[in-house]
């Protein structure tokens, strides 16, 4: 009877405590930037807003955007989100990962979330019943990956695997699934050095929005520092990029390497950096031919290598094999 009541009342825990340690360093943060901000532009004190902005970037972290008279924002930042599922993850793996802890630790979750859209300076763009699924999302899937990384029934469940499926199967679906995972990895790489080669050719225009702002070096750096939180986005953007389709930001921009149009964006410096359409057609060809390239050098690795299917062509010993 104890072990359950302590199971009901750990839950709370994990929701406040990740969510504490989340918001409070999000909350500096934002602090430090807004002070230097107001330092330098010689305006009203901004740091009274750090509140208001902490508990909009939370909710924006799981997905429920907001908007303005001049700016309407729904894209997560999934850096963020991803270090707030880490929260969850390291909080429920440390104290409690039991079901009861799990239902008593969303309610709680959704609470916080629900009394964190009130009074808010701006509008939600999402209804109070899509706001607490969202944010009960993101609490179950780090709760979920704690769970499923102690519990001893995924052990079971490898052995019983073990035993039911032959090695062949066994092999053909690992060989698989790290190939997968190796393409995917690649394609991050190469969205990461996409966006890293816009910084570099826009970095005049991002200097020109951050001058049409009058934005001082520290604003520059700490608003820089603060868009690193949609690097994993820019990245996603990049490879849709890369491989021809492109990407849209709402109805105000479109981007592919034969269209770049985002005049309609507002002067956000991060913008700057996005790119104008290609105008060598042998580079735009080359461009569009990387996920086969990359598929087809995954694929013929994956058939040589010694952890793959190990084929070898023109073996003696083993004529299947040619």
């Amino acid at each position: 009877m104890r072990k359950r009541i302590q199971a009901w009342l750990r839950g709370p825990i994990i929701a406040i405590g990740s969510m504490a340690l989340y918001a409070i360093a999000l909350g500096c943060f934002l602090a430090l930037m807004l002070l230097v901000i107001s330092m330098e532009e010689g305006g009203e004190n901004l740091s009274s807003s750090t509140l208001d902005m902490t508990r909009i970037v939370v909710l924006l972290s799981q997905g429920i955007g907001f908007e303005t008279d001049t700016l309407s924002l729904s894209i997560m930042p999934l850096l963020l989100t991803v270090l707030l599922i880490g929260l969850v993850w390291s909080f429920s793996r440390k104290i409690c990962t039991d079901i009861r802890a799990y239902v008593s630790g969303v309610v709680v979750w959704i609470f916080i979330n629900v009394m964190g859209t009130q009074s808010l300076p701006v509008g939600l763009l999402d209804w109070p019943a899509l706001v607490c699924v969202k944010s009960a999302v993101v609490f179950s899937l780090g709760f979920a990956g704690a769970a499923l990384s102690k519990d001893p029934l995924s052990g079971q469940l490898r052995e019983l695997i073990r035993h039911h499926v032959s090695d062949g199967v066994r092999r053909t679906i690992r060989t698989g699934l790290m190939v997968g995972v190796i393409m995917m990895g690649v394609y991050l790489v190469m969205g990461l050095i996409t966006v890293i080669v816009w910084g570099v050719l826009n970095r005049s225009a991002m200097d020109t929005l951050f001058a049409d702002i009058g934005m001082g070096t520290g604003s520059r750096i700490l608003t820089t520092i603060a868009s690193l939180a949609w690097l994993p986005n820019l990245c996603i953007w990049a490879v849709s990029w890369l491989f021809g389709a492109g990407f849209h930001i709402g109805e105000l921009a479109t981007f592919t390497p034969w269209i770049g149009q985002g005049r309609s964006l507002p002067p956000l410096p991060v913008f700057g950096l996005l790119p104008q359409a290609v105008g060598d057609e042998g580079i735009r060809f080359a461009v569009v031919l990387i996920p086969l390239v990359v598929g087809f050098v995954a694929g013929l690795a994956s058939m040589a290598m010694k952890s793959g299917f190990r084929i070898i062509v023109g073996s003696a010993s083993d004529p299947l094999d040619r």
